[in-house]
């Protein structure tokens, strides 16, 4: 859970505050993602934990994460908001086809 969250706390503050643009679709399953196209930063994903995450345009963007030995829960962030959002009893990431909040509209809110 830790990691689920630290990961997405990243996309969410290199964002924000470096202005980075992301590729335009990523999807890793224990492997790792890199983030942006010139102020790079390459994220390591635990063995079982997959991570989605699309910007269509460079300035928006969704991401989730989802750990296989974990709860049975998926997490998210999109740019357009400022809430984690969730979902229950699954078994992928999801998410991240639109690269916005609406990628979650039927998914919990913390």
């Amino acid at each position: 859970m830790k990691k689920i969250f630290m990961f997405l706390m990243a996309v969410s503050v290199m964002a924000l505050f470096n202005g980075v643009s992301f590729a335009a679709v990523q999807s890793s399953s224990g492997g790792s993602i890199t983030l942006g196209a010139t102020n790079t930063v390459t994220v390591t994903l635990s063995s079982n934990v997959q991570a989605n995450y699309n910007s269509p345009t460079g300035d928006t963007y969704s991401a989730s994460t989802y750990n296989s030995k974990g709860t049975g829960k998926a997490y998210g962030v999109a740019s357009d908001s400022s809430v984690i959002y969730y979902q229950t009893g699954v078994t992928q990431a999801g998410g991240c086809t639109n690269g916005n909040s609406t990628d979650f509209s039927s998914w919990s809110t913390y």
